[in-house]
């Protein structure tokens, strides 16, 4: 079976699914976000990455507060994106963290 390529994983993740894409390497955030915005905006990073092969993939699920920073929690990764509303105060989110 051949490699998995960054262009064939994203083929398969939809718009709000929310995307961590690094360098395995050097460890650099390349993209953090909504796979939306990455298609959307970001055309040259398919460009540069889309062939690229696949060497890690993960899905973490984050459960957070809204009021993470006054409990003293570790920081969502989008923290802008918090519900407004609560479910006794908590919001779980899947993040797909992908290695190249």
């Amino acid at each position: 079976m051949g490699r998995v390529v960054l262009d064939q994983i994203l083929e398969l993740l939809q718009g709000p699914d929310i995307l961590k894409i690094m360098d395995k390497e050097t460890g650099e955030v390349l993209f953090k976000g909504y796979k939306g915005i990455l298609v959307q905006d970001t055309e040259d990073f398919i460009t540069l990455y889309g062939v690229k092969p696949i060497k890690e993939y993960h899905v973490h699920c984050e459960i957070r507060n809204k009021e993470w920073a006054k409990r003293g929690l570790v920081a969502p990764m989008l923290p802008e994106a918090l519900p407004q509303y609560s479910f006794k105060d908590m919001q779980v989110n899947l993040i797909h963290e992908i290695e190249i």
